[in-house]
């Protein structure tokens, strides 16, 4: 999956190293490179969402990823704030997921890696607003998310008043379309 490479040749540049020693550094368990590649896996994700719209207020990474805990096995704890949720946009994650849990195995033959990449919690504008759920969460000092992308005021506002609702959900073909890119 390009993302998941895409994102390894940025952590092994950012260290200074090349592909092949982080790789070799992510199968030796080094915390700090699984959760960088982690990160930067979350973040590709984020911007990919962000650029298909369809109500998407703002995605926010939280948990090992970001405290230099996660190994082989870790999964990537992501907040996923949207208008309203919707089956499309659970399909969206799950197909999305499941290309980036393969991805992730076929870079790490041998080592135990999570049967789901994404542990992706949506949560919709109320969710937030109330801290209800993982609203909580999002307004947690413990867990501490970390905002990888998120649309202005200004902009989600011209999306109120500019598109119904049936305008906002997230389109087949734009979810198909990131789906192909990743590959």
């Amino acid at each position: 999956v390009a993302v998941v490479a895409d994102a390894l040749a940025e952590c092994a540049r950012r260290i200074g190293c090349g592909d092949d020693d982080f790789l070799d550094r992510l199968l030796r368990g080094d915390h700090a490179c699984h959760s960088q590649l982690r990160y930067a896996t979350a973040k590709r994700i984020a911007e990919h969402l962000g650029r298909l719209g369809g109500g998407l207020c703002g995605v926010f990474v939280y948990g090992s990823t970001m405290t230099d805990q996660a190994v082989a096995c870790s999964d990537i704890d992501l907040l996923v704030v949207i208008e309203r949720k919707s089956d499309q946009a659970k399909a969206l994650i799950g197909r999305i997921d499941l290309a980036l849990s393969t991805g992730f195995r076929s870079l790490l033959p041998g080592c135990r890696t999570p049967d789901s990449l994404l542990d992706i919690h949506l949560l919709d504008e109320d969710e937030v607003q109330t801290r209800r759920g993982y609203g909580a969460v999002l307004n947690s000092v413990q867990a501490s998310p970390v905002c990888l992308w998120r649309t202005t005021p200004r902009v989600r506002e011209g999306l109120r008043e500019n598109r119904s609702p049936s305008d906002i959900r997230l389109p087949q073909t734009q979810a198909d379309g990131l789906l192909s890119r990743q590959s």
